[in-house]
């Protein structure tokens, strides 16, 4: 079981992008992590995502850091630069393909139905195998929180992908029954937003 860390922080005006690299800096060792900012959103956000095998390593990853020489330098500076807030999610992640070389994600954040979401995530692990082309993806579901979130990020070189794609999905013969399956299967809101790499 992999999951993701998700904490998303809030940058005090002007310091936006000292806190993406202070973030950046702290990538590598032992764990896949990326950063991102809003391309479509708050300007004020940051989110550092880290992979852990499951939530003993990621505690133990955390507690290690926190109490490392790195922590002591890394957290006065931060404390000054970002504002209190922000969120700490825990997804696992159900189905993934290689990733690429992207620079924007699109995430989509749906809520399933009550008895759904493992019939969600079948879908959206395949609604697109119409398709010639399937960008990178990712699909993830909440480990604390509403138990019925599921997350579909699907990666781009280029903002311009995101449009062919969902253009192409949109007009392929299939889709019209995906997308009726789909609307079975979720809570009529959910959320798209898109997020750039750093």
């Amino acid at each position: 079981m992999t999951i993701v860390n998700r904490r998303t922080h809030i940058a005090k005006r002007g310091h936006r992008q000292e806190v993406i690299e202070m973030l950046k800096g702290e990538e590598g060792g032992p764990y896949v992590s990326r950063v991102f900012t809003a391309h479509y959103g708050p300007f004020d956000l940051a989110v550092l995502e880290v992979e852990f095998a499951d939530l003993a390593a990621m505690e133990s990853g955390w507690n290690a850091w926190f109490a490392s020489e790195r922590a002591a330098k890394f957290m006065p500076r931060w404390v000054e630069i970002t504002e209190p807030g922000g969120s700490n999610e825990v997804w696992q992640i159900t189905a993934q393909s290689a990733g690429g070389n992207a620079r924007f994600v699109n995430r989509r954040t749906f809520q399933a139905r009550q008895g759904q979401l493992n019939a969600l995530i079948e879908l959206l692990s395949t609604g697109a195998n119409h398709m010639p082309y399937i960008p990178p993806f990712r699909i993830s579901h909440s480990l604390f929180g509403p138990g019925s979130l599921a997350v579909l990020e699907i990666e781009f070189p280029e903002i311009t992908g995101h449009n062919e794609f969902w253009d192409a999905f949109r007009d392929a013969p299939e889709t019209p029954a995906v997308i009726e399956r789909f609307n079975q299967l979720i809570e009529p809101q959910w959320t798209n937003e898109i997020w750039r790499l750093h």
